[in-house]
């Protein structure tokens, strides 16, 4: 993963993998790019939020005030932290809780 661009409170991280790429934008106290990005790529109002039992806690409170205040629904799963929970399990059970609840 390198950094591709940075503009004042976001960044941008590309990932090369072997057969494709992909970036993450990074924002810090601001959920406009999120919101803007949703709004072009998707016509629902509803985004389901992943974290963990480490980064949840810290960050989660002020990412659903944010969400909430431009109209998206948010609501969130949280993860235990650690790598043994990085596995097809983890990602069953995300998938089947967003069909659940994102309807």
């Amino acid at each position: 993963m390198r950094p591709s661009s940075s503009s004042g409170s976001q960044t941008t991280q590309l990932v090369e993998l072997k057969h494709y790429s992909y970036r993450i934008d990074i924002t810090a106290h601001d959920n406009g790019p999120l919101c803007e990005f949703l709004d072009r790529e998707s016509s629902e109002r509803r985004v389901l939020i992943i974290t963990n039992s480490v980064v949840g806690p810290q960050l989660l409170p002020e990412l659903k005030r944010g969400l909430r205040a431009q109209g998206l629904k948010a609501p969130y799963l949280s993860l235990p932290d650690g790598e043994r929970y990085k596995n097809l399990d983890t990602v069953k059970l995300c998938y089947n809780w967003s069909s659940f609840i994102i309807r």
